[in-house]
């Protein structure tokens, strides 16, 4: 019997684009190919270091995870955030890093700024994903935004896991 390895995909929603005066409002997890979202939410700023300290926890224990601007946006983001909140952040750098964004601009050469630009381009489905909004989205809004955009992630993933196996030559035996 093989073991499979922990694939996870990430989505995080902040309040701002810039770690030092935004936070971590939402983020989703989960693993790829298989089960449910986990869905960690921060209705308030005191429940931020509860949200990071079980992503980390769940990021620590995979091999590999990936999600939309992860080595630009995401990681570092939670870094910083973890580090305010006196968390450790290297489970965060452990795993291997799979940056879909970077596949697409690499050897697509696709201008996708934005996940849903990039499921757009490769026609991939994802009922009712949304970048940002106008006006203060309420938590809810918030969650299902985060819910749906894990699952967008996890579909381009599958889109992409040609590239991604070409830029990333150890996954063949891990996938």
């Amino acid at each position: 019997m093989r073991l499979r390895p922990v694939v996870l995909v990430l989505w995080m929603e902040a309040s701002a684009p810039r770690a030092d005066v935004g936070r971590v409002l939402c983020v989703g997890i989960k693993r790829f190919g298989m089960g449910q979202i986990n869905l960690s939410i921060a209705s308030r700023s005191s429940e931020e270091k509860r949200v990071l300290s079980h992503t980390l926890e769940r990021i620590g224990v995979s091999h590999v995870y990936m999600a939309w601007r992860a080595s630009d946006f995401v990681a570092p983001f939670l870094a910083m955030r973890a580090l305010r909140h006196g968390l450790d952040p290297s489970p965060l750098y452990e795993p291997l890093m799979v940056d879909l964004s970077e596949i697409m601009h690499r050897y697509l050469r696709i201008s996708a700024e934005t996940l849903q630009e990039a499921c757009k381009a490769l026609r991939v489905g994802t009922r009712g994903t949304a970048a940002g909004g106008k006006g203060r989205p309420t938590m809810r809004l918030i969650g299902d935004r985060c819910r749906l955009n894990t699952l967008a992630s996890e579909r381009l993933a599958k889109r992409l896991m040609p590239l991604i196996r070409v830029a990333h030559r150890e996954l063949p035996s891990l996938l």
